[in-house]
């Protein structure tokens, strides 16, 4: 496989999950518009998909806007099984 059909395949996924971003937004919308998306996880470490998605959205797209559930429930373990709680 070809370097510029590795590029054209890898641009069609970026694009791919930024439209099935877009399609879940526009489904839970009943509040209104957004003004912002706040993201994490693994895929976040690409910033090229991160700027598509803003792109296609046109609003900021935020990486760790918030404190991960992972923290804190993680947080409230360690701490339960050291007696810290």
């Amino acid at each position: 496989m070809s370097l510029s059909r590795k590029c054209i395949e890898y641009v069609y996924v970026c694009v791919c999950v930024c439209v099935q971003v877009l399609q879940c937004m526009n489904q839970d919308s009943s509040k209104g518009k957004l003004e912002k998306v706040c993201v994490d996880g693994g895929m976040t470490r690409n910033k090229f998909l991160l700027q598509l998605l803003a792109n296609i959205l046109g609003i900021p797209v935020g990486k760790g806007c918030h404190v991960s559930i992972f923290i804190i429930i993680t947080y409230y373990i360690t701490s339960c099984h050291t007696s810290m709680y």
